[in-house]
């Protein structure tokens, strides 16, 4: 059970979160025009890409502090992604997001681009990992267009993922967030408590 200063300390936190992948989302879609070769803007795209995705993953932590206080301190020890996914996964398996686009929001983002899922994120987390360090003369040299085209079509996920999303506190609440990506509008984040038979919202006042 959560306390309405817990319950609004989580929804301050996970709200700074989100506002951050935004500017991060709309970073990657303004940066065609910044650099002056495709390299720098590929190398760019791919940092901010994979910070999105650190981003999401410890995000969760952020709904389920109470129960993940022991893993944070393993966190300046473990970086990588997969591996921090699978540790918490076993403390709370609904921990990832889940796509809850409704009404007219429901025809998506990007149509037909589908949502992230947790095995899409480990492999651009992969992926990206390549380009951001200098490349050895002599091994294979990288696509960067190619790159470029993966990066778009990830965001693209990404973006359908988070718009609006459901996420669990361990307790059985539902968190219900929109990003208001394509507005100015600021993240919105309701906290709907689970009773014997329906989710009601909270009052956090």
């Amino acid at each position: 059970m959560y306390s309405n200063k817990e319950m609004n300390d989580v929804i301050y936190r996970y709200t700074r979160e989100m506002e951050i992948i935004k500017l991060r989302l709309k970073s990657i879609v303004n940066i065609s025009d910044k650099f002056e070769y495709t390299q720098s803007a590929v190398e760019f795209a791919a940092l901010q890409l994979r910070k999105i995705i650190e981003q999401i993953v410890l995000s969760s932590l952020i709904t389920n502090y109470k129960e993940y206080l022991e893993y944070y301190h393993k966190l300046a020890s473990v970086w990588n992604i997969k591996y921090i996914m699978k540790d918490i996964e076993r403390i709370n398996p609904n921990y990832y997001p889940v796509a809850a686009l409704v009404g007219e929001n429901a025809k998506n983002v990007f149509e037909g681009a589908g949502y992230a899922t947790k095995d899409d994120i480990i492999d651009a987390y992969e992926k990206t990992s390549k380009v951001l360090h200098s490349q050895n003369p002599f091994a294979e040299r990288i696509d960067y267009l190619g790159m470029l085209k993966y990066i778009s079509s990830m965001y693209k996920k990404v973006v359908n993922l988070l718009n609006e999303h459901l996420m669990w506190p361990y307790n059985g609440d539902i968190l219900f967030i929109r990003l208001h990506y394509d507005s100015t509008d600021r993240v919105e984040v309701r906290w709907y408590a689970k009773t014997e038979e329906r989710y009601v919202e909270e009052d956090k006042a």
